[in-house]
């Protein structure tokens, strides 16, 4: 056969067996996330991204955690105040909820259908229909399950409030699958002195559960206290389990609730500093404007923002939990919400092209007689997955 001849051919076979390949990469982009033993969410309180992003009073998360970590520089909040973006977070929706006050109240109205234990989906049923184990730790929450609206050890402080913590609204020990398949046990709703108990043990942070909500207390979120002093808080207590996750398929995701809506630093566009580290993470910025769904209101394109919804999403992708929560997101924005993938190195974005075969040393016919072995195998196994005594025996001889 001459060489020509060779070649047309062998193009032909390459590119008609590369269809399914292509079909198979193209599924693996929209759907595949890598999943991992351990993830820890961190939610810090009201910082625009310029008042973190390069400040000499925030040194390790300029320092440390930018740097090791995907940088997801287009994130955005959803709303002000605080407390309907945790609970857009927790559950794609605000659940009705406005304002800061206890829903169900005339301090909160809000538009509830019903007041708490809300029956909404959520993500940490999510995580236990799953198989999976759940915990939120809120700093300073005085014992197991309190529902109480604040809690402060020093009453010169605030410290512990209950809008922080989304959890505590789905709580509800006395349901049943039928009365309400969406509550969560009060045994969930922890302090974060037993994030440090657990981590502390002989099982360290490999005893945590596969899902952890992280909220710190009002003087350490950056909310009543200082920048320096929540950057040192992160330092101090989650720093550790970042170095652990790089080496023990785990990630660390930290995030703010909103922006700073004071006169002085207000953002029109709720602006947040949002990053993702652990192993297999490619560390580097990201503005994911393949997934966004909208522009920043004072920029031009292509600057493009994500939210605390694809955070949701992604969460829900790597546990393989079912998407209840993201799909109220997307039903909330009338639009599909998209997991962020492109940050994992596994994923098919990190994957390397393959080299040209003529760099390979192959040549026209020889490829040929490669594609001409792949497709007799192919069918061999083909007939052996329609055959499997044939193939059973065959293997015995």
């Amino acid at each position: 056969m001459n060489k020509d001849r060779c070649l047309r051919l062998a193009l032909i076979l390459l590119s008609a067996a590369a269809l399914p390949l292509r079909a198979a990469q193209a599924q693996t982009t929209l759907s595949a996330l890598p999943q991992y033993d351990h993830i820890v969410l961190v939610i810090d309180e009201n910082k625009n991204n310029t008042e973190i992003r390069g400040s000499a009073l925030a040194p390790y998360i300029n320092n440390t955690l930018l740097p090791n970590s995907a940088d997801l520089t287009h994130f955005v909040a959803e709303t002000h105040p605080s407390q309907p973006n945790y609970l857009h977070l927790f559950s794609g929706s605000n659940q009705g909820v406005t304002q800061d006050g206890l829903p169900g109240t005339p301090a909160e109205p809000g538009t509830l259908a019903a007041p708490p234990p809300f029956h909404t989906p959520n993500l940490g049923r999510e995580l236990l229909n799953a198989g999976k184990t759940f915990g939120a730790f809120s700093e300073s929450l005085p014992s197991v399950g309190y529902t109480g609206e604040t809690y402060s050890a020093d009453p010169g402080l605030n410290e512990y409030v209950r809008k922080h913590n989304p959890t505590v609204d789905w709580q509800d020990d006395a349901a049943t699958p039928a009365s309400n398949p969406n509550a969560l046990p009060s045994s969930v709703n922890r302090s974060f002195s037993d994030f440090t108990t657990i981590t502390g043990g002989p099982g360290g942070f490999s005893s945590l559960p596969a899902f952890s909500l992280v909220v710190p207390n009002e003087q350490n979120d950056m909310h009543d206290g200082s920048i320096t002093q929540g950057d040192t808080w992160l330092a101090n207590n989650i720093e550790p389990y970042r170095q652990w996750a790089q080496t023990h398929n785990s990630l660390l995701i930290f995030t703010f609730d909103e922006s700073d809506l004071g006169m002085l630093q207000a953002d029109p566009n709720n602006q947040i500093i949002t990053t993702i580290s652990g192993q297999g993470v490619v560390d580097g910025k990201y503005d994911e404007a393949a997934i966004s769904r909208f522009r920043l209101s004072n920029a031009a394109a292509p600057d493009t923002a994500i939210d605390h919804y694809n955070l949701l999403r992604t969460i829900e992708g790597i546990d393989g939990t079912a998407h209840d929560a993201s799909n109220v997101a997307a039903f909330n924005t009338q639009t599909d919400i998209q997991p962020i993938t492109d940050i994992f190195r596994a994923g098919p974005s990190a994957a390397p092209e393959p080299a040209p075969l003529a760099a390979l040393g192959f040549t026209a016919c020889g490829v040929l007689g490669l594609v001409l072995k792949a497709r007799r195998k192919a069918r061999a196994e083909q007939a052996a997955h329609l055959n499997p005594v044939g193939s059973l025996k065959g293997s015995l001889l």
